[in-house]
């Protein structure tokens, strides 16, 4: 043989075998885990050390990576009449709880396989299959969810291919597309199918969520009150609670909380609240978000403008005055007159209009009768501050009023 032939046939051996190490080239689809409600499998989906809620998503018509899979062999379409799935814990044990099944009309055999005990390390669904003729249409759907808590250990949990001791069970979804070249139509992960991904293990420290929302709220006179609360977690754990406490509120109110987002790591609620003409003071509204790991709460206080009243003068005489700041927008400094119907105790504080503190301008006690303030722009440090819209705030006794300020640099 001469030495050409033999590096041709050296070429073609190695050829060979690098093709049989490849890994099969992935034809339809993906099976991922979600536990942090968001949709999709990115680093924030872990095992907690609450309850993990696992959504369960396939993909039957494209890849991980978006592109769109096809048949193995022949043609047909990437719908899905069964699916069935084998996760696997590692690194530790947990409890399962219930699986619910997402697919409508695909009823048949779906719990917990009874081969499985409490503890083991295996989950099979059973299989879910359709009590219909009509298969479900090619795309991504959520085809299940269950529940898993930590018993010992930091637990991860992967998608596996079979089911190690009982052998029948296997992670797959059943179509009209040939997935062997025998035309089998049982899309069988490690098969025709490469792309999962299950969840990480637990973290060894789980923190609280966060709840954020304005510390001080100064409506326009009789405008409304909008306020925006946020709840995240810094592990990215869902929060399952966010509540609004309106106690301090006045016994008649019109006041809405609606919360968006709840079971996902970042919570929403948007509150409402048309203050009536008589209600003038300071009202305080708590909001609080939570998970099994607890809670954490922060406190908003909302000044509302009313009438003043004054025992001397009767019925609308302002005994307390705060007047706009002048020039009004200013550049570099504004003049605030203001007017006192008693000695006291007196603050005057400058505020973003997210609730911020930013400048004390007066805190001490004042005589009574007319006086002045004035503010260059800085902050308590003595910094500039940027352009925009400030609220200045004077309290004085029960007297509380508020002004707006536009500084432009």
């Amino acid at each position: 043989m001469t030495a050409t032939r033999r590096t041709v046939r050296s070429a073609l051996a190695l050829a060979g075998c690098i093709a049989a190490l490849a890994p099969a080239v992935a034809g339809a689809q993906y099976l991922y885990l979600d536990s942090n409600g968001n949709g999709i499998h990115d680093a924030g989906d872990r095992l907690r050390t609450c309850p993990t809620r696992i959504d369960v998503w396939l993909n039957t018509s494209a890849n991980r990576d978006g592109s769109p899979a096809s048949c193995g062999f022949g043609t047909g379409a990437l719908n899905m009449n069964h699916y069935e799935f084998v996760l696997q814990v590692l690194g530790g044990t947990v409890s399962w709880g219930p699986m619910s099944n997402l697919i409508p009309g695909f009823t048949q055999n779906l719990a917990r396989d009874s081969r499985d005990s409490t503890l083991a390390a295996q989950y099979h669904n059973g299989w879910g299959t359709s009590s219909t003729t009509t298969p479900i249409a090619p795309g991504l759907y959520k085809v299940a969810t269950l529940s898993a808590t930590v018993a010992t250990g930091s637990p991860r949990i992967e998608v596996i291919a079979r089911h190690p001791s009982n052998g029948t069970a296997r992670t797959s979804f059943g179509s009209e597309c040939p997935a062997t070249p025998e035309h089998d139509h049982m899309n069988r992960f490690g098969v025709a199918w490469s792309d999962v991904d299950g969840l990480a293990e637990a973290l060894a420290i789980d923190t609280p969520p966060l709840t954020t929302s304005p510390g001080i709220v100064l409506p326009m006179d009789g405008a409304g009150v909008a306020i925006t609360v946020t709840a995240g977690d810094p592990d990215a754990d869902p929060i399952q609670t966010l509540e609004a406490d309106l106690t301090g509120l006045p016994l008649v109110n019109d006041a809405v909380f609606l919360v968006s987002g709840l079971n996902t790591p970042a919570a929403m609620g948007n509150f409402t609240w048309n203050p009536a003409t008589a209600d003038s003071g300071d009202y305080k509204v708590s909001f609080k978000a939570g998970n099994c790991l607890g809670t954490d709460s922060h406190l908003t206080i909302i000044h509302v403008i009313g009438i003043v009243t004054s025992a001397d003068g009767g019925l609308g005489q302002a005994r307390y005055a705060l007047s706009p700041g002048s020039p009004e927008p200013f550049h570099r400094k504004t003049e605030i007159g203001y007017s006192l119907a008693r000695t006291g105790p007196v603050r005057i504080v400058v505020y973003s209009v997210s609730g911020r503190k930013v400048r004390t301008l007066v805190d001490e006690t004042m005589s009574a009768g007319p006086h002045h303030a004035a503010w260059d722009g800085t902050d308590d440090r003595g910094a500039l501050v940027s352009s925009g819209v400030y609220l200045c705030r004077l309290e004085a006794g029960a007297f509380r009023t508020a002004r707006r300020m536009t500084l432009l640099r």
